[in-house]
């Protein structure tokens, strides 16, 4: 196990600041490569490095004559079995002693810890590399790819959705990823990644998305930063095209936090429009009126343009509703109750 300068350092000061006395960490080839006396960084030890080849425990005195060695006490530490490393702490062996068996635990937890950390590290570059693969149809390495998969349990006979959640621009990234990890995790859901600058990608089964929707739509709704789009449950063959489905989903997001492309209808193909063409579009129709002529209509055709029940929302005489859809006709020469006027004033709003 290669243990690096900065570990090394870390391991002594930790223990220096528990027995007060100066500590070396010696490489198996006896070089002291971390010491609280930063002179002594780079010198043979020789008992520490009998200490390595023979795994036991070495006590040097005042009369005792080794290279690079003082007083004290010199300890292998082994991890996995193997000797790693020696440590040694300069003190007088009575008192140095004392503190032997504590070295040595604060050594195996340090070094735990790393390979925690080691191992979290590649898992979570795993499951970004599967979130790629999937999202983008594009595989550079089938062996992997069907070895990652096995290892986070994913199978090409069940259907699964593409979850995108964009968080917003003020929102503390790291607790916010924070949060969806724990969420994800309490489905035992594995497979997801933090995109880089602010979406978080899901893999979710659609078993999992169908028995758990209403504790997601909970979680999102407690965290008004975040907005979320679900694509349509598909094979692992077919996970690009959920994907794109949630980021349609997610551009349809107007006055909610969440939509599941499968909701979705005038959307799907509004969001293949480019937004040139929509500004154009909207330029054309709603040009001549104004932004409370535009609220209007949106009113009416959310009553199914109903005289009655439009002048109910909006608190108006039926006569007065009348008189404006008169005046938006006049204003641009289409008639929002007419059909075929009606849908170009309805997509025009809607984009």
């Amino acid at each position: 196990m290669a243990i690096s300068h900065t570990l090394s350092q870390q391991i002594i000061d930790t223990i220096h600041d528990v027995c007060g006395y100066n500590i070396n960490f010696i490489n198996t080839q006896g070089m002291i490569s971390a010491s609280t006396n930063p002179k002594r960084i780079g010198t043979y030890h020789e008992i520490g490095h009998q200490v390595a080849l023979t795994g036991k425990t070495l006590e040097v005195g005042l009369d005792d004559n080794f290279n690079g060695a003082r007083e004290g006490i010199n300890i292998p530490i082994f991890y996995h079995q193997q000797i790693i490393a020696v440590v040694g702490i300069t003190a007088p062996p009575e008192e140095a002693r004392r503190y032997a068996h504590l070295a040595e635990r604060i050594t195996a937890l340090l070094l735990h810890e790393q390979e925690l950390s080691q191992v979290n590290r590649s898992l979570d570059l795993q499951k970004r590399y599967l979130i790629r693969a999937l999202t983008t149809g594009e595989v550079d390495n089938r062996e992997y790819f069907e070895d990652s998969l096995k290892h986070f349990h994913l199978d090409h006979e069940k259907r699964y959705r593409i979850m995108t959640f964009l968080f917003s621009q003020d929102v503390n990234i790291s607790r916010m990823e924070s949060s969806l990890q724990s969420l994800c995790q309490r489905f035992n859901q594995e497979v997801y990644a933090y995109m880089y600058p602010k979406s978080f990608i899901v893999c979710i089964e659609d078993d999992v998305y169908a028995k758990q929707l209403s504790v997601m739509q909970t979680f999102i709704k407690q965290n008004p930063a975040l907005k979320c789009g679900i694509g349509q449950a598909r094979m692992l063959k077919d996970a690009a095209i959920s994907y794109q489905g949630s980021l349609t989903a997610l551009a349809a997001i107007k006055e909610t936090q969440w939509l599941c492309f499968d909701d979705l209808t005038i959307e799907i193909l509004l969001s293949s429009l480019e937004e040139a063409a929509k500004k154009a579009y909207k330029q054309k129709i709603l040009s001549p009126l104004k932004e409370e002529d535009c609220a209007f209509l949106r009113v009416y055709y959310d009553q199914q343009m109903s005289l009655t029940k439009t002048a109910k929302a909006l608190y108006l005489h039926k006569n007065t509703i009348q008189q404006r859809l008169n005046t938006i006709a006049s204003k641009t020469h289409l008639n929002p109750r007419h059909f075929e006027d009606a849908v170009l004033f309805y997509l025009a709003l809607r984009i």
